[in-house]
């Protein structure tokens, strides 16, 4: 496993965790960030869903087409819902 510490030119602290091979994980890509209000979590194996996580609250599964997604969001939609990005 690779890990390693960088700052942004913001200021913004981060931490990369990375490794081709992790025990019981199996084909499970996925990105998280951690933020001091919320988290972000994505995994490859279902490209749609976004999930949101705030302290004290249910997590949330976004997904286009979704009433609640902002006008920019859903421009910047290619696929209609049901219909994951990559397939395209």
């Amino acid at each position: 496993m690779l890990t390693c510490s960088c700052d942004t030119k913001g200021g913004v602290r981060g931490v990369l965790h990375a490794s081709q091979i992790l025990a019981g994980e199996e084909n499970d890509f996925n990105i998280r960030v951690y933020g001091t209000e919320a988290s972000l979590e994505w995994h490859q194996e279902n490209p749609g869903d976004l999930i949101v996580k705030y302290p004290g609250a249910a997590k949330q599964v976004l997904r286009r087409g979704q009433p609640q997604l902002s006008e920019a969001t859903v421009r910047a939609t290619r696929l209609p819902t049901g219909a994951p990005e990559g397939y395209i």
